[in-house]
């Protein structure tokens, strides 16, 4: 796997992403599930690519000091792009929508985001609802 990261926090939180990746015959799939799919792409070779673009539309800086010491720091919107694309670029996976994230921190140093997010994907073509939990940080 190869991967380029570019960020910039100039003029706006932006962040984007490009991997390459070749199936090793031990792997189901070298691909991420991408935004607005179920499953990861299905090939062999190819590459992905994933851009956010994100602002902090509210900040709370609050918490709750009682266990598990709770800290809500904002809330946050942003635009997404994500494709998976097989080596020959047919049939690739391409997803773009509108995120909303609370930033949380729980114990003081686990960073959780707890989110929706609206979603099309260029299979369904249908924007559709996504709700998520993630961790947020890196370790």
């Amino acid at each position: 796997m190869f991967n380029v990261t570019l960020s910039s926090r100039i003029l706006a939180p932006f962040e984007a992403s490009v991997s390459a990746y070749k199936k090793d015959d031990k792997e189901d799939s070298p691909f991420p599930i991408i935004r607005g799919y179920n499953n990861p792409l299905n090939a062999k070779v190819g590459a992905s690519l994933s851009a956010d673009l994100t602002a902090l539309i509210l900040s709370i800086k609050r918490g709750i000091f009682l266990m598990p010491y709770v800290f809500f720091d904002g809330i946050c919107a942003g635009l997404f792009y994500d494709a998976s694309i097989p080596k020959g670029g047919k049939n690739p996976q391409m997803s773009t929508g509108l995120e909303f994230h609370l930033e949380t921190n729980l114990a003081m140093y686990l960073p959780i985001d707890i989110g929706a997010r609206f979603v099309i994907n260029k299979k369904d073509k249908k924007p559709k609802f996504e709700s998520f939990i993630g961790a947020a940080g890196s370790f």
